[in-house]
C-alpha cells in the first residue's frame, strides 16, 4: 500500500512497470515513495460552520433536541443573529475574540455533530499552479 496523497499509475511505454504521482503537485517518480506526499504551494482554509435546523429539515432532530418545532423563519433569525454578535466582535475585540466567540457559539447552539469540534468539520487545500486552481482535497475532522 502506498503513502498518503500518492498513487500508482502503469507505464505505457514500459507496461508492468508503474510510476508514482504525487496527488498534490502532479509530479511524478519511477521510484516507489516511502512517505507521505507533503503538499507544496497549497493554501488551506478551515471550514467551520454553525447549523439551525427547523421543523421543514430533512431530519428535525440534532444531538440538542430530539425534535426541532421552530420555524425556518426562526431558525434564519437566530443564525442572522449570531453573525451580528461575531461582526461586533470582530469589529470592537479583533479574530481571535471572534473565532472564540464562534466556537463557542457552534459547541452550544449548533445542529450539528460539529458542534463538538466547535463547527470545524472540515479543511480544503487548494494547489495552484501557474495561478489556476486545479485540484481540491478535503480533510474531515
Amino acid at each position: 500500500m502506498l503513502p498518503a496523497g500518492w498513487k500508482a499509475k502503469e507505464s505505457k511505454s514500459h507496461p508492468g512497470t508503474f510510476f508514482y504521482i504525487n496527488d498534490y503537485s502532479g509530479e511524478t517518480q519511477w521510484e516507489i515513495p516511502t512517505k507521505p506526499a507533503q503538499p507544496k504551494n497549497l493554501e488551506s482554509v478551515r471550514c467551520s460552520h454553525l447549523l439551525r435546523k427547523h421543523r421543514g429539515s430533512r431530519r428535525p432532530s440534532s444531538w440538542r433536541c430530539e425534535t426541532i418545532s421552530q420555524s425556518k423563519e426562526e431558525s434564519i433569525r437566530q443564525i442572522i443573529e449570531y453573525r451580528n454578535q461575531l461582526v461586533h466582535v470582530l469589529e470592537t475585540q479583533g479574530q481571535q475574540a471572534m473565532e472564540k466567540l464562534f466556537v463557542d457559539l457552534a459547541k452550544t447552539e449548533s445542529d450539528c455533530s460539529s458542534a463538538q469540534k466547535g463547527g470545524m468539520f472540515i479543511y480544503v487545500y487548494i494547489s495552484c499552479n501557474n495561478s489556476f486552481i486545479y485540484k481540491l482535497q478535503y480533510y474531515y475532522y
